[in-house]
């Protein structure tokens, strides 16, 4: 118990209701394997029980999968409860065909953001290498092969102090009887140091 209240009080922040803000940025895409019928190539994450985010590519003229994107979405949360389930919940991550007449999951992994949580480096704002964290997310198709090779940013952290004024600002113009009102903003952006 001593250790939390360390770390936390390093932070001067106690325990509680925060904004946080998770983003995911897809640098580049390989694939394993041959895929000639992919027509609008996408990235579909699902970070805890929030709604699944899509980010999509881009097919060149050469054939070759661009991306050089991300999303960031802002969201609040106990911070207990946000440690928990970072812990405890898979975070999915899916590369798909996302052609609007026959969507198809080409691809599929669920990706371990526990260490996020150990030392409860989200509860910190965005730092390279500390929340926001730069790694490679291998997926599989249905025969559990190796077929997409992605290079990602994935970070956690809490909204500053400003932004978390704001975010609470508008909730309270937004829902001003609905006690405990919560807002999500969804954005294409790439992550702080990108």
């Amino acid at each position: 118990m001593s250790e939390i209240y360390s770390e936390i009080s390093a932070n001067e922040r106690e325990p509680g209701e925060y904004f946080f803000k998770f983003q995911f940025f897809v640098h580049q895409v390989a694939l394993t394997k041959d895929f000639f019928n992919i027509t609008k190539p996408a990235v579909a994450i699902r970070f805890l029980d929030f709604p699944t985010m899509v980010i999509h590519g881009d097919l060149t003229s050469d054939g070759r999968l661009f991306f050089g994107k991300g999303k960031n979405s802002s969201f609040r949360m106990h911070s207990e409860d946000l440690r928990q389930a970072l812990l405890s919940k898979p975070f999915f991550v899916m590369f798909i065909d996302s052609e609007a007449t026959n969507v198809q999951m080409i691809a599929s992994s669920n990706v371990n953001i526990g260490v996020m949580a150990q030392k409860y480096e989200f509860f910190n704002e965005e730092t390279s290498n500390l929340n926001l964290r730069r790694n490679y997310v291998f997926l599989f198709d249905q025969l559990q092969n190796e077929v997409v090779k992605m290079d990602v940013s994935l970070g956690v952290s809490l909204v500053d102090r400003e932004k978390q004024r704001s975010l609470q600002s508008k909730v309270q113009v937004a829902h001003p009887n609905i006690p405990g009102a919560r807002i999500t903003k969804e954005q294409d952006k790439a992550p702080m140091y990108m």
